[in-house]
């Protein structure tokens, strides 16, 4: 499985001379499978804005938003859900989650919430 091999994982890559937090790419190719976005402060809508953006890139089919809690952050939420209703992300996207970090860590998939799914 590619999640599993750790030479498939790469911690702030620059992007188009953005961060990205974390990259999951197959076999070290250039297609991402899967992009995380680390925002650990309620004040941090530096890191919605960029997440925001790259989901817009041709950079992976699937964008998680890890959320240091989500009672914090319930209006930089909102503001995402808005923004990806009105501007439909990348062909390439599938779907857009968001998470909080602890869940995250725990392997609590179940407690994921889905912001947008391609149809």
């Amino acid at each position: 499985d590619d999640l599993d091999v750790m030479e498939n994982h790469e911690l702030t890559q620059s992007y188009s001379k953005r961060n990205l937090d974390w990259l999951i790419s197959p076999n070290k190719s250039k297609n991402a499978i899967l992009h995380l976005e680390f925002s650990l402060k309620g004040e941090d809508y530096k890191h919605e804005d960029q997440f925001f953006r790259k989901v817009g890139y041709d950079l992976a089919p699937y964008h998680v938003w890890v959320l240091g809690d989500f009672e914090s952050t319930n209006s930089k939420r909102k503001h995402l859900m808005e923004d990806l209703k009105d501007r439909q992300p990348n062909s390439n996207v599938e779907k857009v989650w968001v998470v909080q970090v602890e869940d995250l860590m725990k392997g609590n998939t179940k407690n994921f919430k889905l912001l947008w799914e391609r149809k």
